[in-house]
C-alpha cells in the first residue's frame, strides 16, 4: 500500500463478456470497506436482454444510425422508447467482448457496426465506462487527476502477448494516462482474493484450490497453491482449462430449438413477427430459466394453463394464434422437459470436462485438489450449479461458494491492487 500523503484510489474493474462492474477503496478509509459503484447512466442500467444485474451493467455498446456511441448520457431516450424497448435505428452490440482474443474458433462472430472492428467497439465501451466511473458521486471528491490505480480483470487463459495487446487497447480508451496506473489481473486470481477477504477461513495455507469461473460465454478454471494466507500468496500449478460453454451457449441451444418451432408458424418468412417471437422466447428463457430462481430447486414445478398441462414450460410470444405443429397454444409456445434440459446438459458435461482436466493435471504431479472455488454469474442458475457441484464432488473435491453476490470480481481486483 502507498503510505504517501495522497495515496492512489484503487479502482477495480471487472470487464466481462456479458456484464461489467466497478468497485473502489480509498487507502485512507477507516472501515476498509470496498464499495461497489452503482450510479450508471439509466440507458445502461436498462438491460437489453432484460436480465437483472444489480450493480453491474451489460457489456454492450449502442450506436446511432451515424455509428456514434449513445446511451452514456443521462438521457435514457437516446436508446430506450417509452415502452421500454430498443429505439428504432439504434444498433446494439452485445457479446463483443467474446470476440476479443477468444480461446478457439468456437465462438460465432456477432454483428458489428459497419466499419467497426471488435477492437474499435472495445475502445468505445472502455472509454465511456472509464469516464462514467470517474463521474460517479463516490469519486467526485477526488482532489487531483492522476491519483488513480486501475486494476482490471482479464481472462486467465490470455497469454502475456495477448495481455500486451489488450493493454494497448485500454490505453486507446484513456487508461494508463500520465500519473495513473493500470494493472491487469486474471479473473480467477481476483476471485481468490475476494473469497479470502470475504471469508478468510475458506481455505488454508498449503491447500490446492481449483478456481472455476462459470461466466456468460466462457468457463475457465485453473488450480492454485495457497503459499500463505496472511497475506494471501498464491501460485498457479496448472495450465488454464477453458471452453465456450457459458450461459450464452445454453441460450444458443435453446434459440435453435425455439427457432425451429417458430419457423413452422404461419407467418411471412420476411416479416417482423418471427424475429420478435424469437427475441421474446430468448428473453423469457434467460429471465425465467437461466437466471430465474425456479429451475433446479427441489420440488419445483412451473405453473401452466390447463390447456398446456402436458408441457414443462411455456413462453409468451406475444401473438394471438394456435399452431399445433409449432407447439403454439393461444400465443404460448410449449416446451417439453427434454427440450429444456437438453440445452443445459451438454454445457454441464463440457464444464465437468474442464474439471476433469484439472484433476488429471494435478494427479500427474501426485498432488490432490482440496477444494473448488465456484464463481461466476452462471452459478445463479440453480440447475446448472447443482449439476456442476454434483460432478465435482465425485472427484472427492469439496466446493466453496462465497456469499458475496455484489461485484465480487471487481472487489477482488481492488484487493489485488494492494499486493506488492
Amino acid at each position: 500500500m502507498d503510505d504517501s500523503e495522497n495515496p492512489s484510489i484503487i479502482i477495480g474493474i471487472d470487464f466481462g463478456s456479458t456484464s461489467s462492474s466497478a468497485a473502489f477503496l480509498h487507502p485512507n478509509s477507516r472501515t476498509k470497506e470496498i464499495q461497489a459503484l452503482h450510479y450508471w447512466p439509466s440507458a445502461l442500467k436498462w438491460s437489453f436482454d432484460q436480465v437483472p444485474r444489480g450493480a453491474e451493467i451489460q457489456s454492450i455498446v449502442y450506436y446511432d444510425p451515424y455509428i456514434e456511441v449513445v446511451g452514456w448520457s443521462g438521457n435514457r431516450e437516446e436508446v430506450v422508447t417509452a415502452q421500454g424497448n430498443l429505439k428504432p435505428g439504434i444498433q446494439a452490440t452485445p457479446s463483443f467482448k467474446a470476440q476479443l482474443f477468444p480461446p478457439t474458433d468456437e465462438f460465432r462472430n456477432g454483428l458489428l457496426p459497419p466499419g467497426k472492428t471488435v477492437e474499435d467497439v472495445t475502445v468505445d465501451f472502455l472509454s465511456h465506462f472509464r469516464r462514467s466511473v470517474l463521474e460517479q458521486p463516490e469519486l467526485a471528491w477526488r482532489d487531483s487527476r492522476g491519483s488513480f490505480q486501475f486494476v482490471m480483470t482479464v481472462p486467465a487463459f490470455w497469454s502475456d502477448e495477448t495481455r500486451g495487446e489488450f493493454r494497448e487497447i485500454a490505453k486507446m480508451a484513456g487508461f494508463d494516462q500520465a500519473g495513473e496506473k493500470l494493472e491487469l489481473v486474471s479473473s480467477l486470481e481476483a476471485a481468490l482474493f475476494n473469497a479470502h477477504f470475504t471469508r478468510p477461513s475458506c481455505f488454508n495455507q498449503g491447500d490446492n484450490i481449483l478456481v472455476l469461473d462459470c461466466g456468460g460465454h466462457l468457463v475457465e478454471g485453473s488450480t492454485y497453491h495457497v503459499k500463505s494466507t496472511s497475506p494471501l500468496r498464491i501460485d498457479r500449478r496448472t495450465s488454464v482449462s477453458v471452453a465456450s460453454c457459458g450461459s450464452a451457449e445454453v441460450t444458443r441451444q435453446f434459440t435453435a430449438i425455439a427457432g425451429s418451432k417458430i419457423d413452422k408458424a404461419r407467418f411471412p418468412a420476411h416479416g417482423r413477427t418471427k424475429p420478435r417471437m424469437r427475441l421474446r422466447a430468448k428473453r423469457a428463457f434467460e429471465k425465467e430459466l437461466v437466471f430465474g430462481d425456479t429451475l433446479g430447486r427441489p420440488g419445483f414445478k412451473f405453473e401452466l394453463p390447463p390447456e398446456m398441462s402436458d408441457g414443462f414450460w411455456v413462453a409468451d410470444l406475444g401473438v394471438e394464434m394456435d399452431c399445433p405443429e409449432a407447439d403454439l397454444v393461444e400465443g404460448y409456445m410449449v416446451f417439453s422437459e427434454d427440450e429444456v434440459y437438453s440445452c443445459f446438459d451438454a454445457v454441464v458435461e463440457r464444464t465437468l470436462g474442464l474439471v476433469r482436466e484439472q484433476v488429471q493435471a494435478m494427479q500427474e504431479q501426485n498432488v490432490q485438489i482440496q477444494s473448488c472455488l465456484l464463481v461466476g454469474g452462471f452459478n445463479r442458475c440453480h440447475y446448472y450449479n447443482r449439476k456442476v457441484k454434483s460432478g465435482i464432488w465425485e472427484y472427492g473435491v469439496t466446493t466453496i461458494e462465497v456469499n458475496n453476490k455484489t461485484v465480487p470480481f471487481a472487489k477482488g481486483a481492488v484487493l489485488a491492487g494492494f499486493m506488492p
